[in-house]
């Protein structure tokens, strides 16, 4: 998997388990060209992709690279103007990806205000003073406090896997071949709009 955060392990080796029993969770530091903090959902596919490539090349025996983008996009109606998510994608041998994303939840006003501003490279660094707590985002995550213990970062992990696994564990209803990650990547980087002609 993309990630050395201990939680995006976690949260993969639960997901993978639920479906598979026993996994072998590999991290590893993915090479990303995005921000420390994504801005949107371009972004966050960007990365979500590149963690996902990047580990499938770097572990010779995989059956999957899987990457996981935690990041803020725009939502017209939030306090912020952005709800925050986890976003993953699945990448197989072939090249075929599938993704999912965790339900997202708003931080913040001061965290969102200082990022969007380029004052701090990532939400996080601001919820770590305000909840005392270094490396917050490998430790428990924000969600953990504003839900009051109810939900941890590992847990929106899980559910971001979990969605991004449905069309594999249910290949009868997903007929279509699977787009390809690397096609993907390359229209999101070229900043042209992708548009599907499956039907």
């Amino acid at each position: 998997m993309g990630s050395e955060n201990p939680l995006k392990v976690e949260g993969v080796r639960a997901a993978f388990a639920h479906f598979y029993g026993s996994v072998d969770v590999v991290p590893c530091r993915p090479h990303l060209t995005i921000p420390k903090q994504p801005r949107s959902l371009r972004e966050m596919l960007i990365g979500a992709i590149e963690r996902a490539v990047h580990s499938l090349s770097r572990i010779e025996d995989a059956d999957y690279g899987v990457g996981v983008e935690a990041g803020l996009f725009r939502v017209p109606g939030t306090i912020t103007g952005y709800l925050k998510a986890e976003l993953c994608v699945i990448v197989d041998r072939e090249g075929g990806m599938t993704m999912g994303m965790s339900p997202s939840f708003e931080f913040p006003m001061e965290a969102v205000r200082l990022v969007i501003r380029g004052e701090v490279e990532e939400v996080e660094e601001v919820m770590e003073r305000v909840f005392g707590m270094e490396r917050i985002g490998e430790r428990v995550g924000t969600i953990y406090y504003l839900t009051r213990g109810l939900v941890s970062r590992r847990d929106l992990v899980r559910q971001a896997v979990l969605m991004a696994l449905v069309p594999r564990v249910n290949e009868n209803l997903y007929k279509a071949a699977l787009p390809k990650a690397t096609d993907i990547l390359a229209v999101l980087k070229s900043g042209v709009a992708y548009v599907s002609d499956r039907r």
